[in-house]
């Protein structure tokens, strides 16, 4: 029943996203800007990078950051105190 759930969530996530021409899964994040997630030299990296276009393809940009899973994590768990910060600031 477990296996069923992990299932679900692979397809939930995989319906969120999209995948680019080298298969990693990304998100688009507006304003040129995309999550990525993704193996470089044996190590997955979550990516919140700029990108930009040349000959009808989007290519990653200098500006941006590469996570761990354990430090997307750690913002993700930071992520309701964070909108709250956000949300004393707009007033």
């Amino acid at each position: 029943m477990a296996e069923q759930g992990k299932k679900r969530k692979a397809e939930e996530a995989e319906s969120s996203g999209q995948r680019n021409e080298e298969g990693d899964w990304f998100v688009d994040l507006g304003k040129s800007k995309r999550l990525t997630v993704r193996k470089f030299k044996a190590m997955v990296l979550v990516d919140i990078r700029e990108h930009y276009e040349k000959d009808g393809k989007m290519l990653p940009g200098k500006k941006g950051l590469s996570l761990s899973p354990e430090q997307f994590t750690a913002l993700l768990e930071q992520g309701s105190a964070a909108q709250a910060e956000i949300a004393k600031l707009g007033k």
